[in-house]
């Protein structure tokens, strides 16, 4: 990636708005003046320090020298922290080649699924994942039983699940009630379309596709123990990046703590307090909470691997697959 030699970054009045609300703030979390007073000279010198290495300058564009535009990019391509704090100090950045950024945000207005829209076209085939934030066992369904009845009241809609069974009892017993504490990462269910005078029109099939702990999760072959490679699946992946298999150990899934770097992760004896806190502050895998944007190349990879396992145990890639030309 390269950038214009006269890279230009804009600096807003509320960017020094913050600046003072955050000195404030300062004295707000200790009654020591001298405390106060050091706090106060370390944010002013550090938000100096970030002036000067941005070429920020108050209601004009600045043009930066050659060297500050090499740190400038690698730092906003590289640390998705620095991009975060500038996007939220509404800082443009404007070059020839700008850094690659995906931008993803979630459907929590009305249901965290962003399952209606798809019901609203009448879909034979959904397959719909649940990333959202929960505390597990009898809730592991909540997102999907919420989505459903909104899907009731707004499409009029109508669910039963694969062997004809009321819905909410079919995820009761199916997906969340199991006898062994393996668990099954996805679940099966029919969806009725009627129209706004009540008449049938059509109906389909939905795949409920959840990540969860390597602890409750289903092997994927359940006659051996061993976790299957990447290389049966038919891929070839670089087992430093991404493991050996799609099926995380728990080990690889208990010392996801905290998020910002690889340093950030532990675990072991010593690190039991620490896991503690992170989990209480962030959740735990595959629920860490939506405000972690934070995602380390450890954590994206483990979620990477989950989600792959999860589809395969649901057989996505069957489901989808065009049986007629209705389903293309």
């Amino acid at each position: 990636m390269q950038f214009q030699e006269n890279y230009k970054f804009k600096s807003k009045p509320c960017d020094y708005l913050y600046l003072i609300v955050a000195l404030n703030y300062t004295f707000l979390l200790t009654r020591s003046e001298v405390i106060q007073k050091n706090r106060c000279l370390k944010l002013l010198k550090y938000s100096a320090y970030l002036s000067q290495s941005f070429e920020l300058r108050f209601g004009r564009y600045t043009l930066c020298n050659k060297t500050c535009v090499l740190l400038c990019s690698w730092w906003i391509r590289h640390t998705f922290f620095v991009r975060f704090i500038r996007g939220f100090l509404s800082i443009n950045n404007i070059g020839t080649h700008p850094p690659p950024i995906l931008r993803l945000s979630d459907g929590g207005h009305f249901e965290n699924l962003a399952l209606l829209p798809l019901l609203d076209k009448k879909l034979k085939k959904i397959v719909i994942f649940d990333g959202s934030c929960n505390p597990g066992n009898e809730k592991y369904a909540d997102s999907l039983l919420t989505a459903l009845k909104l899907a009731r009241e707004k499409l009029h809609c109508s669910f039963v699940g694969i062997s004809g069974r009321d819905i909410n009892e079919d995820i009761r017993v199916e997906f969340l009630k199991m006898e062994s504490k393996q668990r099954p990462r996805s679940y099966r269910f029919k969806v009725q379309y009627y129209d706004q005078a009540g008449d049938f029109v059509s109906d389909g099939e939905i795949r409920f596709v959840a990540p969860r702990h390597p602890s409750e999760s289903k092997p994927l072959i359940p006659e051996t123990k061993q976790p299957k490679p990447w290389k049966d699946f038919d891929i070839q992946l670089d087992s430093d990046k991404w493991g050996k298999s799609p099926e995380l150990t728990d080990i690889e899934a208990d010392r996801l703590t905290f998020c910002c770097c690889s340093r950030c992760h532990c675990y072991g004896r010593s690190c039991c307090s620490c896991r503690c806190i992170s989990e209480r502050l962030l959740g735990k895998f595959p629920h860490h909470i939506t405000a972690n944007q934070f995602f380390t190349p450890d954590i994206f990879s483990a979620y990477h691997r989950e989600g792959y396992a999860a589809c395969v145990e649901a057989g996505v890639a069957e489901f989808l697959k065009p049986q007629s030309p209705q389903d293309s």
